[in-house]
């Protein structure tokens, strides 16, 4: 019969032959307990039902939030000892850390068991607001939710390269509001400007300073005799010393990016006045017809002015198409021309 534990124990009896029996009858009670415990996370409550009638484990699930866990057995009476644990899931939240580096400030903050992400909406520029998670067992959400903030920084001008022409510095600007870039005398400045993720601005700032260089006037020894070449770079003046009147002078200067005067110059050595040699001296000779007449030309090309009068001396004739006379040519050189008829 549910609800009772009969047993029965046989032995033998002192009479031969005989048996003795004892027969026991126990009936059980139904017992209930409830206790209750939990966490910050859950509440549990615990129910343990023995010698119950029922079955307990068919029960349904809970809702969200909800987790129900029911097992059942059959005693040894026929009945049924029941176990059911309840956990409720309770919201948790905010705990938060902080931390970061030279460049932002970083907050972390952790929910658990949570009815629905949030909205974090549009961060304020130089913030970024991530938010990340997850549906636990309870069909809660647990989430956190990082908020970083970009702070500035500025390197300073630091030497990034050059030659021994010019200095370079480079400036770096980091999560700034604004970046202003304003042009410097007598140097080069360029920038490289970006929006970050945050809606801050970094720059990268390179100022090119200008180094003076001026060779001087270097010697040299050429055809005619000692000559002079001088280059100059980054000059606030062009320099024009030096020059005499005795020496073929070239100067060329152009204003640079610095806005100051690059360039050379140069003195070369002439002849002197004597016209270099004979031997230096160039002629030809020919004989041309026209109308019947004959005209021996005779050119000269020398240094000296006097050996291009003499060879012109003489009566010249014109009406060959050739003109008599001498001619400056340049580069120290004279061209003289000697027209006659020949008879």
């Amino acid at each position: 019969v549910a609800g009772h534990v009969k047993t029965a124990k046989n032995s033998k009896s002192k009479y031969e032959g005989l048996w003795d029996t004892e027969e026991t009858d126990r009936q059980v009670k139904p017992l209930d307990a409830a206790a209750g415990g939990g966490s910050p996370l859950w509440d549990v409550s615990e129910e343990v039902h023995e010698n119950a009638g029922a079955d307990m484990s068919g029960q349904s699930a809970g809702g969200v939030g909800v987790v129900i866990e029911a097992s059942s057995r059959k005693n040894e009476a026929g009945l049924y000892d029941n176990r059911k644990t309840t956990r409720t899931a309770k919201p948790y939240g905010p705990k938060s850390d902080a931390h970061g580096s030279a460049l932002v400030d970083e907050t972390t903050e952790y929910y658990r068991n949570q009815d629905a992400f949030p909205n974090p909406g549009a961060p304020a520029v130089g913030s970024t607001v991530d938010v990340s998670g997850s549906i636990n067992d309870y069909g809660k959400i647990d989430y956190q939710k990082t908020t970083r903030v970009d702070k500035p920084f500025d390197t300073g001008l630091v030497a990034t390269g050059g030659d021994s022409l010019k200095i370079e510095q480079s400036q770096i600007k980091l999560n700034q509001p604004s970046v202003t870039v304003s042009p410097i005398a007598g140097k080069v400045v360029s920038a490289g400007i970006s929006v970050g993720e945050s809606g801050r601005i970094n720059a990268r700032i390179t100022q090119i300073t200008p180094i003076a260089a001026d060779s001087g006037w270097i010697s040299y020894q050429d055809r005619y005799g000692l000559s002079y070449f001088r280059s100059f770079k980054n000059q606030a003046s062009v320099p024009t010393n030096g020059f005499t009147d005795k020496t073929s002078n070239s100067l060329y200067a152009i204003k640079n990016e610095f806005g100051l005067w690059d360039g050379t110059a140069s003195r070369s050595a002439v002849r002197d006045d004597s016209g270099g040699s004979v031997e230096d001296d160039a002629e030809v000779n020919y004989t041309i017809d026209i109308a019947g007449t004959s005209y021996k030309i005779s050119e000269k090309i020398t240094g000296s002015l006097t050996r291009a009068q003499a060879h012109i001396l003489g009566t010249n004739t014109g009406g060959s198409g050739k003109t008599p006379g001498i001619v400056y040519i340049g580069h120290g050189k004279y061209k003289a021309t000697k027209v006659i008829v020949v008879v």
